[in-house]
Formats: C-alpha cells, sequence, structure tokens
C-alpha cells in the first residue's frame, strides 16, 4: 500500500510545513488505495422535511432534513465551486448534497479521524480544475501521496487533536447559550407597557477611525485582533498598538456597513474595511450594552451594499435607568466571560494548528504532543 515515491507532489503539503518530503518520517501512500469519495445527492429547498440531519455542501452544513444519505461520524469533502473547498468532521448521520463528496475509508489502517485532519490540514483548493465552476475530481484527489503513520499513531493524532477541538466546541456552546439567555432576558423587559422610543442621533454616535485594516496590513497571529464585517468576525492580527480599548463594562458596537452584522467589541482591537464603531452620547444616559441589545437584529440585510443611513432609522427602546441599571448588571460578567471564553478558543486553536504538521509529518510523536498540550493548558 505505501510507496517511497517522491516525485509525486503530497497535496498542498509542501506550501502548508510539512515537506520537504524527505523529512517526513511516515510512509507514504496513495490515497486511491485509502479513501473513496463517494458522490452526494441533489436535495433542493422544497424538497427538505424538517429534522434534524445535517446537510452538507461544497462549503458545510447549508440545512438541514428528516432522512440522512450516510451514516455517521464521518468526513465530508467539497467537490465544486469557487470558493474554498469545505472539510467537515460530522459526529451523526448526515445527507451530503451533490456539491460535495463523503469520505469513506477503504483500507483497514486508516483512522477515519485522523483522515479528517490530514486532508482539512493538506486543503483541497490547489486540486480544483475548470474556470467557470471549478471542481474536484474523485481521480485528481486519487492520485495524491499522503503520510500513513501506523494506526495506532493515527488515532492519538486523532485523539490529541479532536481534544482541542471538543473544547474548542464546547466553549462555542457556552458561548451560543450566554447569548440566548441575554437576548430572551432583554426581550422580556420589551413586553413591558411602559417602553418608549429613542430616536438614533440622540443616543449613539459613530466613532472615528484613524486606520482601517486590510488583508495586506494583518497576519494569521500577532498581539491584537483586527474585526471585520464577515460572519467570522476576524480579519487578522497585528502587533498594535490598538486603536480602540473596550471592556465587558464599557464595549464598543459594531455595525458591519454592508453585511448588517451588529456584535460587540471588548478588549483592545481594530477594525477592517466598512467597520463602524459605535458608542453612545454621554447625555442620553444609555450604556453601550443597553444600545446594542435595543438595536439587535433591528437593521435586516438587503443587498450588498451601505446600511449606516437606513441603521440610523431605528429607535432604541427605553425603560428607565434603573431597569437599564439592573440589566447591565447582569450582562456585565457574561460578557467578560465571552471575552474570556474566545480568548481561551484563540489559544486553543493555536495550539491545534501549530500542532498539526508536526504530528502529521512525524516530527512530534503524540505522547511530546500530549506533554506539550499538558503544558499549554496549565
Amino acid at each position: 500500500m505505501s510507496t517511497n515515491s517522491t516525485d509525486v507532489l503530497l497535496g498542498g503539503m509542501l506550501a502548508r510545513g510539512l515537506g520537504p518530503a524527505e523529512s517526513i518520517r511516515w510512509p507514504l501512500a496513495r490515497a486511491s488505495r485509502l479513501f473513496e469519495l463517494r458522490y452526494g445527492k441533489a436535495l433542493v429547498e422544497t424538497a427538505r422535511r424538517p429534522g434534524r440531519i445535517p446537510v452538507y455542501g461544497t462549503n458545510g452544513q447549508c440545512g438541514s432534513h428528516d432522512t440522512p444519505l450516510f451514516k455517521g461520524p464521518g468526513v465530508v469533502v467539497g467537490r465544486k465551486g469557487q470558493g474554498p473547498l469545505g472539510v467537515e468532521w460530522v459526529n451523526r448521520d448526515f445527507w451530503v448534497i451533490d456539491t460535495a463528496y463523503a469520505l469513506s475509508l477503504i483500507a483497514d489502517n486508516v483512522n477515519l479521524k485522523f483522515s479528517y485532519y490530514l486532508i482539512k490540514y493538506v486543503g483541497l483548493n490547489h486540486l480544483k480544475d475548470g474556470t467557470s465552476n471549478p471542481s474536484l475530481s474523485r481521480d485528481t484527489f486519487g492520485a495524491q501521496i499522503f503520510p500513513l503513520p501506523p494506526i495506532d499513531e493515527q488515532r492519538g493524532i486523532a485523539a490529541t487533536l479532536g481534544a482541542l477541538d471538543d473544547k474548542i466546541e464546547s466553549n462555542r456552546r457556552l458561548l451560543q447559550l450566554i447569548s440566548h439567555l441575554l437576548r430572551a432576558h432583554f426581550a422580556r423587559l420589551l413586553q413591558r407597557d411602559d417602553v418608549t422610543w429613542l430616536p438614533f442621533d440622540n443616543v449613539a454616535k459613530r466613532l472615528a477611525v484613524t486606520h482601517k485594516h486590510s488583508g495586506k496590513t494583518v497576519s494569521g497571529r500577532g498581539t491584537f485582533v483586527v474585526l471585520d464585517q464577515s460572519e467570522a468576525g476576524v480579519l487578522g492580527f497585528h502587533s498594535g498598538p490598538p486603536e480602540f480599548v473596550a471592556s465587558p463594562a464599557e464595549p464598543i458596537c459594531l455595525f458591519g456597513d454592508h453585511t448588517c452584522s451588529w456584535r460587540l467589541g471588548i478588549g483592545s482591537f481594530d477594525v477592517g474595511p466598512n467597520v463602524i464603531p459605535v458608542s453612545t452620547i454621554p447625555s442620553s444616559e444609555v450604556h453601550p450594552t443597553w444600545l446594542y441589545f435595543g438595536l439587535l437584529g433591528a437593521q435586516q440585510f438587503q443587498e450588498y451594499r451601505r446600511h449606516w443611513m437606513e441603521l440610523k432609522i431605528h429607535d432604541i427602546p427605553w425603560i428607565s435607568a434603573t431597569i437599564q441599571r439592573e440589566f447591565v448588571g447582569l450582562a456585565t460578567p457574561m460578557l467578560a466571560l465571552v471575552s474570556q471564553l474566545e480568548a481561551e478558543n484563540q489559544v486553543l486553536a493555536d495550539i491545534r494548528d501549530a500542532l498539526l504538521p508536526e504530528l502529521l509529518s512525524g516530527r512530534i510523536r503524540v505522547p511530546e504532543a500530549a506533554e506539550s498540550l499538558d503544558e499549554a493548558i496549565a
């Protein structure tokens, strides 16, 4: 099954830091002898029935259904599209539409979770072919060469990296719970009979931005985060000094002018293109946290264009300074925990991404990785 050929490119490994080939300790194996890519099946929105089965496409989950196409756990591999081809781990039964593949193992000495980390790290975009709708063919994927550690080593690598991802996912669920609790509590406050409405310009103000970062001024690592208007919310990092310094007690609202994203900035940060920092006018007595929840969901995305002037049309709900003080008092420690969890997730992701090439190449073995992980977490 394995081969010592070095005349075949190891997918994207050289570019991602695994190579050169002679530095990889493990034997090499061709993908066609390890994996099979199984075609998905089209499932239009009108044909989907309410259910808890996740539906995956080329860029991740794209809905749900009541019937699975494949048994889980599994790995979904993106097949076609102009954007990045995703690689997703699925813990349960799932459906894959016709823009993606489901990965199956055809060799006994391959661990599925290890395969997920291996393929996700190497990436698939360099294997796409075509212009109008580039795609990944099964033959092209099958021709790739991958390092193949012994099965026990694969399991250890998967368990080590999986422990980090499990902790990240646990933190994400807690973040979602905090958000739900605060939103629900604020919504209950607005059911009172004494709610009034304050004009935007009497409450809020746009903060000046001296320097808006772009993709050219950030990197994958740095001291301070640069926030953008994307779904992920992070453009990159830089080493400062930061332009904005906020806290859980005094956050700054951030509006994505084109995407209508609306989030809170906590800590030290900078902003990317089309992100508008918003705070409150001191004379209004409205707290930034109250402003954030008061406008949450108010401005809906219509098309990719500027929406700032439309955001300013919305009024801010108001009850009393006493009610605001009680709500902010409840929200502040929760926002502090949000900031802590987000920072912890970034550290965990950095550790995982640093370990990946070392483990996959064999330069670090699993016991050494476990010791490093214990030291980093401690």
